[in-house]
């Protein structure tokens, strides 16, 4: 474990992000967390200065929603523009993953990242990269709801 990471359930997770987010984005019904980064600074984490939220739909239903594209598109846009600020980046993609080393094995993955578009330049995380959090969380949560009802999932 890194000094700037805790103890979450099985996982280690950034230190500044709380059990309410955790608990929110794990508690989604099409999506699946990935993964999530507070941002850091400082030149060690190069990469990982932007706070960022990375899920996927499920295999049992990615080819449903691979259908859907259009709608998807849709139902995201309407909520990516209704975020506070200018602040947001937003990407979904559909990939084939191949398994190494034979790649015999493909499957279809459907993925949906937000990365905020301020890098983090302090140890400690400002209230506005608590908001970013808040209103992005929010988002998902929405686009969840959405996309399930489209989807007729539960």
């Amino acid at each position: 474990m890194e000094i700037y990471q805790r103890a979450w359930r099985n996982y280690y997770v950034d230190a500044n992000l709380m059990d309410e987010w955790l608990e929110r984005l794990n508690s989604l019904e099409l999506f699946k967390l990935v993964s999530i980064c507070e941002g850091h600074c400082g030149e060690e984490h190069p990469y990982d200065a932007s706070p960022h939220i990375n899920l996927r739909i499920g295999p049992e239903l990615c080819i449903q929603a691979m259908q859907s594209w259009a709608e998807f598109k849709r139902i995201l846009g309407d909520i990516v523009d209704d975020l506070p600020g200018n602040d947001t980046y937003v990407n979904a993609s559909i990939a084939l993953d191949h398994s190494l080393p034979d790649s015999s094995c493909t499957s279809e993955v459907f993925r949906v990242s937000f990365e905020c578009g301020q890098r983090r330049d302090t140890e400690t995380m400002t209230a506005w990269f608590q908001s970013w959090f808040v209103n992005a969380i929010a988002a998902i949560e929405l686009l969840d709801v959405q996309y399930c009802k489209f989807l007729k999932v539960k």
